[in-house]
Order: structure tokens, then C-alpha cells, then sequence
């Protein structure tokens, strides 16, 4: 049984105060060698023994990365430490489920008979959230841009996403999934579901992102199948009041420990703590149909 290396709740919230000094701290430095510098020497420092030589080695790993594949993210500072923070936090989720399995491709999520297709009538399980499917095939590239056309004159919260690629989803996911919907939109006066743009995505998908300039390390949580991309972008801007309870549910789980919660701008990035995965496993028979 895979074992967390920072599970402890005390060890967490150690963990996301030294992250908030070190970003009050390059908040004051201007040019981007001293960003990175004083990152480097933070992490070398091991945020006061809080991480292992692994995940420090990692973290500058993907930090390198950042830089030399994506030159943009050096030349403009404000950028530099919006990713840096990102970068650190995800090291959290990293120390999580580094000993966990993950999904390389195609064939090793079809071989997963415990995860639930989201697209199937035929799962016994009620799906309170919204997700917009990708379809690669010849016939659906000529429609795909057809139906974002169509997501953006209807107003619709899907419209920044191209849709999910993969619909298949763990029980433990399904069911936080359902519950931070449900309380988060308890008190609209009309039934919403809470825009999912992403939830599992193989080593192969992160990858295939990679080659077209996007941000997307194989080592993401989204490879174990336990973390989504919650939309925020289009809540924020057309409607701020349920914008606003959404922040608050997610800022509520995240004190709780119970998720690790990553503003990413457009997205609200979340990942199940992996201590929290049986509840939530007992929790979605709660959400059986029927």
C-alpha cells in the first residue's frame, strides 16, 4: 500500500506557511535571477526539513524545465512567481502519491474496471457536475470547433475548454466531485452543475500537452486519477456571486485538509489527500442511483 510522505496535518500546514513566506519574500525581488536564486536556496534548505532530497531534486527538475522550455516564464518576473508558487504547491501533491500507480495510456485506464465511465448510462451513480467531452475522431474535428463556437454564444461554462479526452473517473473523485457541486451551489434558485474541465489524464495525454507548449509534467497528480480542474475563469466573470461561494467551499476543504487547492487563474486545480480516499471511496455509494 502506497504510503504518504507528508500526510500529517500538521506537517501540511508547515508546509504551505513556508510557501507563503518564500512568496512574500520574491513578491520584493525584481529581476528574475534573484526569484530564482532565493528559491533555489530555499529548497536546498528543504523548507526546514519538510521535504526529502527527492522531492527537492525534483522540484528543481521541473523548475529548470519551466525555464528553458518556456524562455517567456524567465524574462517576465510576475510570471516567474505566479509558477513558482504553482510549482511548489504541486510539490505537495507530488509528496502525496509519488509511490502511487499511474495511468500511462489508453489501454492501462480501460484495464481499470473500478473506474466509472462518466459518458455510460449503464454506472449505478449520480453525476451532480458538468464536463464537456473531447471527441478526437476525423468526423468530430470538423464539429469539435463548431460546438466551442456554440459554448461561447450560449453563454456556456464550458466555453474555455476544449473538453475532457478521457471520461472516466474514480468512485473517491465522483463523489468529492458531487459534494463540493452540491454545497456549492445549494443556494442557487435553479439546479447548476459545477463546470469539471479536467479530471484523469495519462502520462501519454501530459506528454502529447507538452509537445504543444503547454505546461503539462508526467509526474501530475492527474495521473493517478485523484486530482480536476475545477472552471473558474468563466465564474469570475459572469457569475461572481457563485464565483465566490465556490472559493469559499474549496478554501474550506482545503483548511480542512481534506484537498490541496491551486489557484491556476483559469482553473481551480484540486487533489484528493490521499488519507481522505477511503471516506470518499464509502461516500460516492451514497451517491448510487436509484
Amino acid at each position: 500500500m502506497p504510503t504518504s510522505h507528508l500526510g500529517e496535518a500538521l506537517e501540511v500546514s508547515s508546509y504551505r506557511s513556508q510557501i507563503d513566506q518564500l512568496a512574500k519574500v520574491i513578491e520584493g525581488l525584481d529581476c528574475s535571477w534573484q526569484i530564482i536564486k532565493t528559491t533555489q536556496d530555499a529548497v536546498h534548505k528543504k523548507f526546514h526539513g519538510l521535504l526529502n532530497q527527492e522531492t527537492s531534486t525534483h522540484f528543481l527538475v521541473e523548475l529548470d524545465n519551466l525555464i528553458q522550455v518556456f524562455p517567456i516564464n524567465y524574462s517576465d518576473p510576475n510570471r516567474l512567481r505566479t509558477l513558482i508558487n504553482v510549482l511548489l504547491k504541486h510539490q505537495l501533491e507530488y509528496l502525496w502519491y509519488q509511490d502511487f500507480p499511474v495511468y500511462a495510456d489508453p489501454t492501462a485506464v480501460a484495464m481499470d474496471s473500478q473506474l466509472l465511465n462518466l459518458r455510460s448510462s449503464q454506472h449505478k451513480y449520480q453525476i451532480k457536475f458538468g464536463f464537456t467531452v473531447l471527441r478526437e475522431d476525423i468526423f468530430h474535428k470538423f464539429i469539435n470547433p463548431l460546438k466551442r463556437k456554440f459554448r461561447i454564444i450560449t453563454n456556456h461554462p464550458a466555453q474555455g475548454t476544449v473538453g475532457m479526452k478521457i471520461t472516466k473517473c474514480k468512485p473517491e473523485m465522483l463523489a468529492l466531485l458531487n459534494e463540493i457541486t452540491q454545497q456549492s451551489t445549494q443556494n442557487k434558485s435553479h439546479p447548476h452543475r459545477l463546470q469539471i474541465n479536467s479530471i484523469l489524464r495519462t502520462v501519454d495525454h501530459q506528454k502529447h500537452l507538452a509537445s504543444l507548449g503547454y505546461w503539462a509534467p508526467p509526474t501530475s497528480s492527474h495521473t493517478t486519477g485523484y486530482a480536476a480542474d475545477i472552471e473558474q475563469l468563466w465564474y469570475w466573470q459572469k457569475d461572481p456571486i457563485l464565483f465566490k461561494q465556490i472559493q469559499l467551499v474549496l478554501n474550506r476543504y482545503y483548511q480542512e485538509g481534506i484537498i490541496n487547492l491551486i489557484d491556476e487563474g483559469k482553473v481551480w486545480h484540486i487533489c484528493l489527500n490521499p488519507q481522505f480516499r477511503e471516506l470518499y471511496l464509502q461516500k460516492s455509494q451514497l451517491w448510487l442511483k436509484g
